[in-house]
């Protein structure tokens, strides 16, 4: 996830090349940290209960995914002309997610 978070900050920062490179990456990334999310889930609420907490989990995430990421990021971009912004509030949620799971799993 720290990883992503670098990769946004390079899209961020960087020139049309080193974006297209870091959404690649970020993408990589993605694929890798995405089944690891579920597995947790699973683990941390056991067998009674993991079923409900991956529903639960999936449910907000696409909520979220879907009712806020675009109206943010049109915001930003109306507001500024472009999306540095956007890509800047997107690396400082995904680290925030990681410090999260750091502080819950050390906790498990």
């Amino acid at each position: 996830m720290v990883g992503i978070a670098l990769c946004f900050v390079a899209c961020a920062t960087g020139g049309p090349v080193v974006a297209t490179a870091s959404i690649v990456v970020a993408g990589m990334l993605q694929g890798v940290v995405g089944p690891v999310i579920f597995a947790v889930a699973q683990t941390l609420a056991g067998p009674t209960a993991s079923g409900k907490w991956v529903g639960v989990q999936n449910a907000l995430g696409k909520h979220r995914r879907h009712r806020g990421r675009r109206f943010v990021t049109g915001v930003i971009v109306d507001r500024t002309g472009h999306f540095a912004g956007a890509f800047v509030l997107a690396g400082t949620i995904v680290a925030l997610g990681a410090l999260a799971w750091t502080v819950v799993i050390s906790q498990g």
